[in-house]
């Protein structure tokens, strides 16, 4: 639907980086070649990438006045429903041939887009530590 929404709307298109399901989706990949390739310890990949972001995202919205503790519990079920949508989004656009859509979002417009600016560099700079961290860790 998603990949719809964004042929269908292209007035509504903002760009999207990758989000925790691409990453996630990229650390299980990793994780499955690095097994084949005899690194076992590869496999824990995508679990220490996901533990690692919620974490990171939850001290970066820890600046704020939310404590701690209930914005790792907040991030963690916002995980559980985005990554099974974002997957879905992503494979939705590759099964539709709408490759472009995996990298959009529908948003009313800039000023939508500039409310939700400080939100989206959070996510990219945990979603980016933690993968970076993930890496150098198990690898």
């Amino acid at each position: 639907m998603h990949s719809l929404l964004i042929e269908c709307h292209p007035d509504f298109r903002r760009i999207e980086a990758p989000g925790l399901p691409v990453y996630t989706a990229g650390m299980v990949i990793v994780g499955v070649v690095g097994a084949v390739l005899g690194r076992w310890s590869c496999l824990a990949t995508p679990f220490l990438f996901l533990a690692l972001s919620l974490l990171l995202h939850a001290v970066f919205a820890g600046r704020r006045t939310v404590p701690f503790w209930r914005s790792a519990i907040t991030d963690l079920r916002l995980a559980v429903v985005e990554c099974p949508f974002g997957l879905g989004k992503l494979a939705g656009s590759v099964f539709a041939g709408n490759y472009h859509a995996a990298w959009n979002r529908l948003a009313e417009g800039d000023a939508e887009m500039n409310r939700l600016f400080p939100e989206i560099v959070s996510d990219l700079w945990s979603n980016n530590l933690a993968l970076l961290l993930a890496l150098v860790l198990v690898l």
